[in-house]
């Protein structure tokens, strides 16, 4: 047998595989995705979603960032469910995503609660201390106000009861 047959068919089976990988995991994933979006707003969880988070993991303010997000996510247990998006997933899944793509950005929400976004990396924990209190119905002290992520209205693609 020659050894250049052997090599050219050797190369496409591993062109083959790796479209098929990579068409069978990132297809399910995204829409295991939404699935996953879709039944934690039914089930009345703040959704929580994290975009471009793993960007410059070797910095600082990845490491402050991480560390809040981290004790946020610890303290309110399984009230909250947190998914990370990627700037393609999150074009794909919001309506005028654009203006939410900043790396580290976080969109909260909640059925019949409303949605805000945070751009960019929350670096103050008095940000979380507001959500926690927003989506608990309770009184914000005023000192908190400033601390407000920006109350937004978030519109899903492809599946029109997404959040509903």
């Amino acid at each position: 047998m020659n050894i250049n047959y052997i090599h050219t068919h050797q190369t496409l089976l591993l062109v083959a595989l790796g479209v098929a990988f990579i068409f069978f995991s990132s297809s399910p994933a995204y829409s295991d995705q939404k699935s996953d979006i879709n039944r934690d707003l039914r089930n009345g969880k703040v959704v929580v979603l994290i975009i471009n988070g793993m960007e410059d993991q070797e910095s600082e303010q990845y490491a402050d960032w991480s560390y809040y997000l981290n004790s946020f996510a610890a303290s309110v247990g399984d009230k909250y469910s947190f998914h990370k998006l990627n700037t393609k997933s999150l074009l794909d899944l919001i309506e005028g995503a654009n203006a939410y793509k900043k790396a580290y950005s976080m969109i909260f929400m909640k059925q019949k609660n409303g949605a805000y976004f945070y751009n960019g990396p929350i670096l103050e924990p008095q940000v979380y201390e507001y959500i926690q209190l927003a989506y608990s119905e309770k009184i914000i002290p005023k000192h908190l106000n400033s601390f407000a992520p920006e109350k937004v209205v978030i519109q899903f693609k492809q599946c029109a009861d997404l959040g509903k």
